[in-house]
């Protein structure tokens, strides 16, 4: 499904669900991006993070989602190692 020009990998419901494997900062930067847009038309978000390329990456972009409120109350994120 696509909105606002971002494709989400799956939905269910009114539950989205991003995948990324070993996402660089500059994908996970694009990630806020696409979050924020699916945020309008999710409930729920949920990021799968397969196979983490820098752990201080994925803390920088769960602090954004911190500062909005969102982490683990609209998006969830799952590292897979």
């Amino acid at each position: 499904m696509t909105y606002e020009k971002a494709t989400i990998d799956v939905k269910l419901g009114n539950i989205g669900i991003e995948i990324k494997y070993q996402p660089s900062a500059s994908e996970l930067h694009r990630l806020y991006g696409q979050v924020d847009s699916y945020s309008k038309y999710f409930d729920k978000i949920i990021v799968v993070i397969g196979y983490e390329k820098s752990r201080e990456n994925i803390e920088s972009f769960k602090q954004k989602l911190r500062e909005r409120n969102w982490l683990d109350s609209k998006v969830f994120v799952v590292n897979i190692r």
